[in-house]
């Protein structure tokens, strides 16, 4: 293999990770618009609903709880898939399929029944995405000099 090979094959690779940087930087901020007003909606949506803020934090906390437990094993799972992008999607559709039962649950089940769909959504939520654990350097172009 020749110099000029080794350095067009770096050079296309820093091209591809420049071209992904825009398209993660946007589906980022989308999801963590959508985690983040899921919290605020939850606690409005309970307001509401029971008039009561405990109800509403209640549901905000079981919402946080499995993120910190799930979080992991989601984030080996995309690390391993062939196409992350599709685990990536699922777990999307499943925080807001989940996020959905959530409300229209709430006021009309009992709060046990209610509070036990909150952490699926959490479960099935979007992880790897809206957390700073991505491995950057797979999608954004090197350091100068580096």
């Amino acid at each position: 293999m020749t110099k000029a090979t080794t350095t067009d094959r770096v050079q296309s690779r820093a091209d591809a990770r420049a071209r992904g940087l825009p398209r993660y930087l946007i589906t980022a901020v989308l999801i963590r618009l959508a985690d983040e007003g899921a919290r605020v909606g939850l606690l409005l949506l309970a307001l509401e609903r029971t008039e009561s803020a405990a109800v509403g934090s209640l549901l905000v906390a079981a919402l946080l709880v499995p993120q910190v437990v799930a979080a992991p094993a989601i984030g080996l799972l995309t690390d391993r898939a062939r196409q992350p992008r599709w685990v990536l999607t699922t777990t999307v559709a499943g925080f807001a399929a989940s996020l959905a039962s959530v409300a229209l649950l709430l006021g009309r089940a009992p709060l046990p029944v209610v509070v036990g769909r909150t952490p699926a959504a959490a479960t099935s939520a979007h992880f790897p995405l809206s957390q700073p654990s991505l491995p950057l350097d797979s999608i954004s172009p090197p350091l100068p000099g580096g």
